[in-house]
């Protein structure tokens, strides 16, 4: 009996994103593939995804990861899509919800709070 060993990934490297890549390839086909042209292009959005989602935790990258998929049946998500799932799963509301938090003057949230106090000083 052989066995194998299977490497547990707790944060956003590039193995996670190379293995994100093959979904989206599977899921997607040329819609995917042809966003790049070599290795090198790979390499260097390989590069830049990992830099992005490496700011966030794995679990919130899984859920928006998730949740992109379900969105973005016909097309690839970008880079940005992403991003602004993760976010939103990590808890920022994005700016449409801020905006309507700070006209409401609901400052539960600190961010809101942060950028409401910033408008005040400005103005």
């Amino acid at each position: 009996m052989t066995s194998s060993v299977t490497q547990l990934t707790h944060k956003v490297d590039n193995a996670y994103i190379a293995r994100l890549f093959m979904k989206f390839k599977g899921r997607y086909n040329t819609l995917w593939t042809s966003r790049a042209n070599s290795e090198e292009e790979w390499e260097f959005i390989i590069q830049d995804w990992h830099q992005e989602l490496s700011k966030f935790s794995l679990e919130n990258t899984r859920t928006a990861i998730e949740k992109a998929l379900s969105i973005y049946t016909d097309f690839p998500p970008t880079l940005g899509q992403i991003v602004q799932l993760c976010m939103k799963a990590s808890g920022v509301p994005d700016s449409r919800e801020i905006v309507r938090l700070m006209t409401a003057r609901d400052f539960n949230h600190p961010l809101v709070k942060m950028l409401f106090d910033n408008l005040e000083v400005g103005q």
